[in-house]
């Protein structure tokens, strides 16, 4: 089979003689966001002349904690009652909705509950097996 007309999963792409391939080729950099820009110097021997930068692009991911404090509002009616500010609803107990979903993903990927939490706790979330066995 031809690899340049395979398409996925090495099945045949139907294309008639003389059309351009609609596959993306080339470089992807103008859909990436530069947030910073690094020289790194070089040891040149004396006399040296500088001809420029050679440039390289490097991806890395950052996986960071967010902790945000909610204060939520507390009254007391005319009758004693108090009444406290309801949270936003994906919110249980103390973990927010992505770091739950990250969680049941985890366990369902068959981690063991002892690696999720040295996980989580290695990046910063502060967690015991216990409160991630109940989200």
């Amino acid at each position: 089979m031809d690899k340049a007309r395979t398409g996925c999963f090495g099945r045949r792409r139907q294309e008639p003689r003389g059309e351009k391939s609609s596959r993306r080729r080339g470089s992807q950099l103008d859909k990436l966001t530069i947030s910073a820009t690094v020289v790194v110097r070089a040891q040149a021997p004396a006399g040296s002349r500088h001809k420029g930068y050679e440039e390289i692009v490097v991806q890395d991911l950052s996986l960071s904690p967010q902790v945000t404090r909610y204060r939520r509002e507390r009254w007391e009616t005319p009758e004693g009652k108090t009444i406290i500010a309801a949270l936003d609803p994906g919110i249980v107990g103390d973990m927010a909705p992505i770091c739950i979903a990250w969680c049941l993903r985890s366990f369902l990927r068959a981690s063991h509950l002892r690696e999720v939490v040295a996980l989580l706790n290695g990046m910063g979330v502060m967690i015991s097996k216990r409160k991630s066995s109940a989200c």
